[in-house]
């Protein structure tokens, strides 16, 4: 069964869909296909990387930019969050306004 379900779960094109989905309403469930990612909700990531997300939330942003490559949409690549902050960085409170 387990097997099964992860052939299914893995799928490249909807690879975060599923996680995402997963993740947010049936955890348990998302622990019992991939206990890994399960236990990656509590590590951090590296001192060196300057980021207060978790290692589980920084591979679920990469799965999220890889099933974009695959479905080739190039406004799933895109960080919105991470542009808005740095636009904000280099030009100020005009960003927001935006």
């Amino acid at each position: 069964m387990r097997s099964s379900f992860i052939s299914v779960v893995l799928q490249p094109q909807d690879l975060f869909s599923h996680l995402e989905l997963l993740s947010r309403r049936a955890p348990s469930l998302l622990g019992f296909v991939l206990p890994e990612l399960m236990e990656l909700g509590s590590m951090n990531l590296p001192e060196q990387v300057r980021s207060t997300s978790t290692l589980k939330e920084h591979i679920l942003t990469s799965t999220r930019k890889m099933q974009a490559l695959v479905r080739k949409d190039r406004t799933g690549l895109q960080d919105t969050a991470l542009l808005h902050k740095l636009a904000q960085r280099e030009f100020g409170p005009l960003p927001q306004a935006l």
